[in-house]
């Protein structure tokens, strides 16, 4: 008896519309993609997608990654020169985990998902296992701090964080 060789199937994001529809992805089962965490709330420290979506249209459907990208956007402006002085460090965003180049270039590492039951799922791993950025900003209070001090301060989260512990959020 001969076996049949089962290979994984990779797509886009394009492939999962932002919202989950069963009915219409049964035909996807098994496909894996990587995409921005928030869709899926995997990324703490974020206001959760799904209450966003139910109040504001523009946080739904293949909107949502481009309000997740705004609020990288308006997050991502007080660390810039931290991220640049701090080669390895990121910042948890909604599109990915974010960091910056010496010449200020960002880039985001994304999550992997999964349709499961036509449900798209996250699932461990990202996609730069190598080049995963290695901390995060550590946060406290919301004083940005001065040229040649440690490290920036989020609004957001008083949890301090050290430069080599894993994302606390933000």
């Amino acid at each position: 008896m001969q076996r049949g060789v089962h290979l994984p199937v990779f797509a886009t994001s394009h492939i999962y519309e932002g919202t989950d529809n069963a009915g219409s992805n049964r035909d996807l089962e098994g496909v894996e993609f990587s995409d921005a965490p928030w869709l899926f709330n995997a990324q703490p420290g974020l206001p959760n997608h799904d209450d966003i979506a139910t109040q504001l249209p523009a946080a739904q459907g293949s909107a949502a990654r481009l309000f997740a990208f705004g609020m990288d956007a308006w997050n991502l402006v007080p660390y810039l020169d931290w991220l640049r002085a701090h080669p390895g460090s990121y910042l948890p965003g909604a599109s990915g985990q974010l960091t910056a180049d010496q010449f200020g270039r960002v880039r985001r590492v994304l999550i992997w998902a999964k349709f499961q039951d036509g449900l798209a799922k996250p699932i461990g791993g990202s996609l730069q296992m190598d080049d995963v950025p290695a901390a995060a900003p550590p946060t406290g209070d919301s004083t940005p701090p001065a040229p040649d001090t440690a490290v920036p301060a989020s609004s957001t989260s008083s949890q301090p964080a050290g430069a080599d512990q894993p994302p606390p959020g933000h």
